[in-house]
């Protein structure tokens, strides 16, 4: 229905308050009970399949029936003209997510006591046998004195049952879905805890903890990225949360918190640790008094939190769009925290900003014999970059899920990873064509070259493969697959010394291969969780990444041992090293990359980027960095 002003059975509809995937929202008057109402109308060919049509019934039903204030009140439901409907009470406020647009992260109590009622009506929720399936901060609705509502129960589902409708359609958020969603396809009541900590990590931070470029890179982080720590983005809120958001955030449902309650409880019993912090919100209202404890079933009521009305105040109802699960490439993070410490030295001027077709990109190669850049990207291609017009010449199809690329210089082929598909495509730089596609292991994601030995090295990351598959590049097959650590993510060759290093995510290690015997000789531990490497052949060292802790360690290749940490910018991704300059370049989830002086180990500069930047590479001929961001541009920083 898309005609406002217009009777639908009882309900004259007054207003269009939103609309997705499944229908609209109306503002509407009941000539009924003569009083304004939400009216929710789903669209008619989601009622004609009589599995959903009843569903939504017995769901509705039940809804209607829970007792507890924090769910939004349910009047009506059933079907008219052929669409199904949901007639709610009309509120007014506004959603959680438009108070932290509006407002920014939100001051520990609060942040507790928004929690603590949307908890409490998911507590109802599960006792009755119901799944919500997409709590996300724009399903919570808070009203003009703090009072929270739990919202949209429409497309909740009885425990155990899977995620997809008869008509085949993932329902839910992306950005909030917990694994088991996506690999299983059954969801429980801690599908919804998990759910509720993404929640409770953007209330503190502001943004949700695995924010990416496309529906896929969110997919892929929910799978594999370890839960952020929310005292990177904002110390003042302390590190107990760190460990309440890594319980509730657990990829396997049996180590996460078993209620809605149990992480309510968590997030009060860290609030009472934590500094006293200053509110965030733009509003002066009265502060909220210190939280009280909380039990695991029975939630305590937490004081209301003063919210000056807005100035669009209305019930807002924010409808999923609806779209396939598939696995892919690794999630990028959202948040921005600029970096005060005393070696950031934003440069005065800013790079330049290419736009490259909307599609998620990501990884990126530079072949300078041919002045073009290669850059991977979420909707199955390839862009070609012209590095001396800043142009894109060429969108070329690849895989799916393409995440790493890397190119031979002496040869002029570019290597993509295919992180879905399990392939790797070969293109010629210079006619622009994928020339081969090898298969490789599961989940491929890095890829270097050994232009000296004419090999590729590509790790395989998933589904305990644990491998790195080395692809002669003169025949294109795979001649050799090397056991590694667990979950080998980046990897990046040595060509003076024929040795390749992967950082092996999930068990804290390096693993040394010799390129000629193709064995791994050594294992190097280093710290948790490490991403991106890059190697400076000129010193024989190794750069390596760490996501989730904000700094870089420089190995020693010689004598296979940490020899420096360095602190970066926030979540630290990528990584490239120009050896020319003896200079490292990092990319950081603050919109900066962190310049180090590869002699000195310091950070000698901090350079705003786009927006969340992911890939860096160098052009070793004009010394000119790329740096892929997850606004669909690439900055491209000049030689100093």
């Amino acid at each position: 229905m898309s005609v406002e002003g217009t009777r639908f059975g009882r309900y004259v509809l007054q207003q269009l308050l939103g609309e997705g995937g499944m229908g609209q929202v109306y503002r509407a008057f009941d000539t009924g009970t003569d009083r304004v109402v939400a009216v929710k109308v789903l669209h008619a060919h989601i009622a004609a399949d009589p599995v959903f049509r009843e569903r939504f019934r017995r769901e509705a039903k039940t809804a209607a029936a829970l007792g507890d204030p924090h769910v939004v009140p349910i009047f009506d439901y059933g079907q008219i003209e052929g669409h199904l409907f949901m007639c709610m009470q009309f509120l007014d406020g506004e959603g959680v997510d438009a108070l932290l647009a509006r407002s920014g992260p939100m001051a520990v109590t609060d942040a507790v006591s928004v929690l603590t009622q949307a908890a409490a009506a998911l507590q109802a929720a599960h006792a009755a046998g119901l799944v919500h399936r997409d709590v996300k901060p724009s399903n919570l609705f808070i009203t003009a004195n703090g009072f929270v509502y739990l919202i949209d129960f429409g497309i909740a589902r009885a425990a155990g049952e899977t995620g997809l409708t008869s008509i085949g359609s993932t329902i839910g958020t992306f950005a909030y879905m917990a694994p088991e969603r996506f690999t299983t396809g059954i969801a429980d009541a801690r599908a919804d805890v998990y759910a509720l900590a993404c929640v409770a990590f953007e209330l503190l931070t502001g943004r949700p903890p695995f924010p990416a470029a496309g529906v896929e890179q969110h997919i892929a982080a929910h799978l594999t990225q370890p839960p952020p720590r929310p005292s990177l983005l904002r110390p003042e809120v302390g590190t107990g949360f760190d460990a309440v958001i890594a319980r509730g955030l657990a990829k396997d449902p049996d180590q996460r918190y078993q209620t809605a309650g149990e992480l309510a409880a968590a997030c009060l019993a860290s609030a009472s640790a934590a500094p006293r912090l200053v509110a965030t919100q733009v509003n002066p209202g009265p502060r909220l008094a210190d939280p009280q404890p909380v039990h695991s079933v029975e939630l305590a009521r937490a004081a209301p939190i003063p919210v000056p009305p807005s100035p669009s105040s209305s019930y807002r109802v924010v409808l999923p769009a609806l779209g396939i699960a598939a696995v892919t490439v690794l999630a990028i993070g959202y948040w921005v925290l600029k970096d005060t410490s005393p070696h950031s030295q934003p440069l005065t001027a800013s790079p330049t900003l290419i736009a490259v077709p909307a599609g998620g990109v990501l990884g990126i190669a530079v072949d300078p014999g041919t002045h073009t850049a290669y850059i991977t990207k979420g909707d199955n291609t390839v862009s070609v970059i012209d590095t001396t017009t800043h142009a894109v010449t060429a969108t070329i199809p690849v895989g799916k899920n393409p995440m790493g690329v890397a190119v031979d210089p002496d040869t002029h082929t570019a290597y993509v990873t295919s992180y879905s598909d399990n392939t790797v495509s070969v293109i010629d730089t210079t006619t622009r064509a994928v020339t081969a596609t090898i298969p490789v292991g599961k989940n491929p994601m890095g890829v270097a070259m050994d232009p000296g030995t004419h090999n590729a090295y590509v790790t395989n990351y998933g589904d305990g493969d644990n491998t790195v598959s080395v692809i002669d590049t003169t025949t294109h097959a795979v001649t050799a697959t090397i056991p590694v650590g667990k979950d080998p993510e980046g990897v990046a060759v040595d060509p003076g010394t024929h040795t390749a290093y992967t950082t092996n995510n999930s068990d804290a290690t390096v693993s040394v291969i010799d390129t000629a015997t193709r064995a791994v000789t050594a294992t190097i531990p280093v710290g948790k969780d490490p991403e991106g490497v890059a190697v400076d052949p000129g010193t024989h060292t190794a750069y390596l990444t760490y996501h989730n802790d904000a700094t870089v360690s420089v190995i020693d290749t010689t004598t296979r041992a940490v020899t420096a940490t360095i602190r970066a910018g926030v979540f630290p991704m990528g990584v490239a090293v120009d050896p020319g300059t003896h200079t490292a370049y990092v990319t950081n989830d603050d919109d900066t990359v962190s310049v180090i002086d590869t002699a000195t180990r310091a950070v000698t500069a901090t350079i705003p980027v786009g927006k969340h930047p992911h890939g860096v590479a160098v052009d070793p001929g004009t010394h000119t960095v790329y740096v892929t961001n997850t606004d669909n541009t690439v900055s491209v920083i000049p030689r100093a």
